[in-house]
């Protein structure tokens, strides 16, 4: 089954006509018309003339690329390395953000290595060198408690989250969720902080 919102998920305010969505998802053109024409009337693409784009201020959205982005996982599951990373850091998984970046996204198989990115607290440093020594491909880990500009853009255009893609979604787009497209540039530069979740319980008040 096509899913029109693979086609934003390195880019949401990218625009395309039907040819690109054709040719980026392989589907025929008139499946990918019928498609983007209920999600048109459902209000969660906007159609400008031959030109389609996300509806940014619908916050359905957001939960349609949190889906997109799952389903991207998955596919991904069923290489062998990548399974592996994927169980070998789940002790991690509800302590921050697991992202992988660059060309492993692509093709795990052909790169050098693989760029890893976690947000949170402990250290998988001992995990990423038993893959590497293990598998042959080195894995490099960047650990930050911030995520910089520079690295937020190269991740926004290839990645796969292997956690909680809901919070990742909004770190890697804020504060760019429900602003508009000409305000994006002078967004570009601020940091944001990975939220954790809190696995302490409230203090009473006395």
């Amino acid at each position: 089954m096509v899913n029109i919102f693979t086609f934003f998920l390195n880019d949401i305010f990218r625009q395309g006509i039907l040819a690109d969505f054709e040719r980026e998802l392989g589907v025929p053109h008139q499946t990918i018309r019928h498609h983007l024409d209920t999600l048109v009337d459902k209000n969660l693409i906007n159609r400008v003339l031959k030109v389609y784009s996300l509806n940014l201020e619908n916050p359905a959205v957001w939960e349609k690329l949190s889906i997109a982005e799952k389903e991207r996982l998955l596919f991904s599951l069923k290489d062998t390395i990548f399974s592996v990373i994927y169980e070998k850091f789940s002790d991690f998984y509800e302590k921050g953000l697991l992202i992988m970046f660059g060309s492993a996204v692509t093709n795990i198989k052909e790169a050098n290595d693989i760029d890893l990115l976690y947000l949170g607290k402990g250290n998988p440093t001992r995990i990423a060198k038993h893959i590497s020594d293990a598998y042959g491909k080195e894995i490099h880990l960047v650990r930050s408690g911030f995520l910089g500009a520079t690295l937020k853009v190269e991740i926004q255009k290839r990645h796969i989250f292997l956690n909680r893609s809901d919070e990742a979604l909004r770190l890697i787009w804020y504060p760019w969720i429900g602003a508009r497209r000409g305000e994006k540039a002078s967004l570009r530069h601020i940091q944001v902080e990975i939220p954790q979740r809190s696995t302490s319980r409230r203090r009473k008040r006395r």
